[in-house]
C-alpha cells in the first residue's frame, strides 16, 4: 500500500506525524490543495518548514491494478446485466 509521510524539509527529514492515505489529507495539513501536493511531489519544488513524500510498500502497479481489478469483480456482478442486455437484443430481432 502507498501512504504519504510528511517531514521536514531540511537535511534531517524528521517524519511528523502518522501516515497518511491521500494527497488530499496532506493537503488538508500543509495548507493547499491536493492538486499542489501533487505537482510539487513531482516537481520537486517544496517550499516551506514541511514536505511530503509518497512512501511505498515494494508492489509493482501492475500487481496493484491487478489487486484492483479483483475487489471490483467482487463488489460488482455484471452477469445479471448482460444477461438482460441479450434478452433485450433477442426480443428486437
Amino acid at each position: 500500500m502507498r501512504y504519504w509521510q510528511i517531514i521536514t524539509n531540511d537535511e534531517y527529514e524528521i517524519p511528523v506525524g502518522k501516515p497518511l492515505k491521500s494527497a488530499k489529507q496532506v493537503g488538508k495539513i500543509l495548507g493547499c490543495s491536493e492538486s499542489s501536493v501533487r505537482v510539487r511531489k513531482h516537481r520537486g519544488s517544496w517550499k516551506g518548514k514541511y514536505r511530503a513524500v509518497l512512501m511505498d510498500d515494494g508492489v509493482s502497479e501492475k500487481e496493484r491494478s491487478r489487486e484492483r481489478s479483483k475487489r471490483y469483480d467482487l463488489k460488482h456482478d455484471r452477469s445479471s446485466y448482460f444477461r438482460e442486455q441479450y434478452a433485450r437484443k433477442k426480443v428486437k430481432k
